[in-house]
């Protein structure tokens, strides 16, 4: 690995075309606030921090730089340096401005917010009587902002800027609005015949930046739009115009031109550029570099490497897939180079959008793309594909075993294969009762016994549909048994903590040679038998880890929730915990409240009614189902909404649990 840090221009940085999105990124997050406060920060001249790159070469060998930290503030300086109105409405937003106001007014507003930006800044913990200067303290910190020459240009431009807005029009728009005396104006739209802010910059910046302003008349003011043919009458009609605002036009110009050289062309920042670095190095530099903010992931920084960035011929992927991919990039918020379109989708896009090959029913993973949007929804979407695909091609869902993908040449190829074996298998799977039961409880796989449990549910099954030839329809009913004894172990696992810490390096042993026929042969009842009596007695332990637990028993009872209601459950105390906890020390054993004994599922919106009701102050209806899905018959409600008869409770339970291990044989002889 190597790197080099070096400065480089802000103008260079926001037009550097060889400065490349990686594929993945987190939206953009900066308010109008805060792209305005990192142009208060370049008027100062403060430095405006450290970026990081990834330089690599694409397939045709040209220099790229994949951009890995300092999108956002690549976004607040474009919107600064590029567009006046972006920047304009950026002061507005930040300093409360009204149109109405008057510029004297604006003057007053701008000082004291910029001197409260600074006053934040400086987050001193002297709060002693002598340092809260209060009003003199303030005034004079303005009196200080104010000579700053800099600063006062940025005043002179909201200024300039400044007043009221007609049919989306603003007054800078409206005095360089010459288009009816001419044929036509480099910075007006042909069609929509609108001016474009970055080209009338553009245009004033490129036109005036050399004349004394101090000699300029309205004649040569008009020659400097020689290279643009007038219409019939034109020059007359532009005079006229122009002697009106002719003070105005001056100032925009003087003041354009100074930002553009004095700020823009002063403004610096430091780029870290990394090469041939492995994705850990990736992510510990941008750790240690970007202390605070959001570690980038694995996936995020494979997007930033050649072999991810390489295209596929749009032929090669599904119409599917390519509406999955192009939904992903459209949550993802990412525009322009970035969106998939017009045949242009790599490698990275087809680990991405994995999950969309399989799993219809989300028997295995969650709907993601039913829940609320978000960068952490989509973010874990794209973990697990990546993380899955890694796993079955290369035995483990670690940074290097996904970096291992990089040596699959036939990559999209291998991806589609997969993708029909898991989609035939998890057909196969929602054909047998057990896991039609499981399903219609509304949880899937992975959310009840985490991700790296579901990778190897997943991953030494399709090695089992494999072996026994089921493609092709023979020993499908000795795969259903192994899946069921795979299952029963992993929610065995996971209720005992066996998953936590180190899961990677378990399923890829558990991968390797032929370890996994050692998975599918189901716990031994000795070890159930342990593990229900651990559970219902006394713990420290949140109540929560036992969901998978309750779920499993209430399938192997072959129970379903309410078919006219919804399918959301949520775990939850048959005698309230707040009750348990309000009782007098040593008169029961609070620490049997988590206990399985204690636990049942309650539909979700009956459940938020009931908060902290015992079971005889319950309404009828979710009488019934307490009664249905905990086992607690109504006729003893009375006797358990007392709480010394908690342990009572728990004993019963735990009866019930213990009885019901004898499903599990009968389930696997099936």
């Amino acid at each position: 690995m190597a790197y080099e840090v070096v400065n480089l221009s802000v103008k260079d940085f926001i037009s550097d075309t060889s400065i490349k999105l990686p594929r993945f990124q987190r939206k953009s997050t900066w308010t109008l606030v805060q792209d305005f406060n990192l142009c208060i920060s370049m008027f100062k001249g403060y430095p405006l921090g450290v970026v990081i790159y990834n330089n690599t070469t694409d397939a045709a060998s040209k220099n790229v730089n994949y951009l890995l930290d300092g999108r956002q503030r690549r976004n607040a300086l474009k919107t600064c340096i590029e567009s006046p109105i972006a920047m304009y409405m950026a002061a507005t937003k930040a300093l409360n401005l009204k149109s109405s106001m008057s510029l004297d007014e604006v003057a007053k507003k701008f000082w004291t917010n910029v001197s409260g930006f600074f006053r934040k800044v400086d987050d001193s913990d002297d709060s002693s009587e002598e340092s809260s200067g209060g009003g003199d303290e303030i005034d004079s910190m303005i009196e200080s902002m104010q000579k700053n020459t800099n600063l006062k240009l940025l005043l002179d431009f909201i200024k300039a800027m400044h007043g009221p807005v007609s049919q989306g029009v603003t007054p800078w728009e409206k005095r360089w609005d010459f288009q009816k005396y001419f044929d036509y104006l480099i910075y007006v739209d042909k069609k929509t015949k609108k001016i474009n802010p970055k080209k009338l910059k553009d245009f004033i910046v490129g036109h005036f930046s050399e004349v004394d302003l101090s000699g300029m008349t309205v004649d040569s003011f008009i020659a400097s739009f020689e290279d643009f043919a007038f219409s019939d009458g034109g020059e007359t009609g532009m005079k006229v115009k122009v002697a009106k605002v002719f003070d105005s036009l001056k100032e925009d110009i003087r003041v354009l031109t100074e930002i553009n050289t004095n700020v823009f062309g002063d403004a610096k920042l430091g780029v870290i550029k990394i090469t041939n670095a492995t994705t850990l190095d990736s992510q510990m530099i941008f750790s240690l570099v970007n202390r605070g903010g959001t570690q980038l992931k694995s996936e995020e920084l494979l997007s930033a490497k050649p072999f991810w960035n390489i295209q596929i011929p749009g032929d090669m992927i599904s119409g599917a897939i390519k509406t999955k991919i192009q939904e992903l990039y459209s949550k993802m918020g990412i525009p322009g180079e970035n969106f998939a379109h017009g045949g242009n989708y790599v490698n990275w896009d087809v680990c991405a959008t994995f999950l969309d090959r399989f799993d219809k029913g989300h028997l295995l993973f969650p709907d993601y793309d039913g829940v609320k949007e978000s960068d952490k929804v989509l973010l874990r979407k794209v973990i697990e594909g990546f993380k899955l695909v890694a796993t079955n091609l290369c035995g483990g869902f670690s940074a290097s075993s996904m970096e291992k993908l990089e040596t699959h040449s036939r990559l999209v190829v291998e991806i589609d294969s997969l993708g029909e074996d898991l989609a035939t298998m998890t057909l196969e799977l929602m054909k047998h009762p057990f896991f039609q039961r499981l399903h219609a409880w509304g949880k899937s796989v992975d959310d009840l016994i985490g991700m790296a449990a579901t990778f190897e549910f997943v991953s030494v099954l399709r090695i089992r549909w494999s072996d026994l030839g089921c493609a092709s329809g023979s020993n499908l009913k000795k795969f259903a048994h192994e899946s069921l004894a795979l299952f029963d172990r992993l929610v065995h696992e996971y209720t005992i903590g066996y998953w936590r810490g180190s899961s990677d390096s378990k399923l890829a042993e558990h991968l390797k040679d032929h370890n996994y026929l050692d998975r599918v042969v189901p716990v031994s009842e000795t070890e159930w038998i342990a593990l229900v009596e651990k559970a219902c007695g006394e713990t420290n332990e949140h109540y929560k880890n036992k969901e998978a637990l309750i779920r499993y028993f209430l399938v192997l009872q072959k129970k379903q929730p309410d078919p006219t209601g919804n399918t959301l459950y949520d775990i939850d105390h048959i005698i309230p915990q707040k009750a348990i906890d309000a009782a007098a020390e040593g008169t029961i054993k609070k620490t049997l409240k988590n206990s399985l004994g204690n636990m049942a599922l309650f539909p979700r919106p009956k459940n938020q009614a009931k908060k902290d009701k015992k079971l005889v102050d319950m309404p009828s209806d979710l009488k019934k189902e307490v009664a249905k899905y905990a086992d607690v018959a109504e006729e003893d409600f009375e006797k358990y909404s007392a709480v010394t008869n908690l342990e009572a409770l728990v004993e019963e339970r735990k009866a019930m649990y213990l009885a019901l291990l004898s499903r599990r044989v009968s389930l696997f002889a099936d």
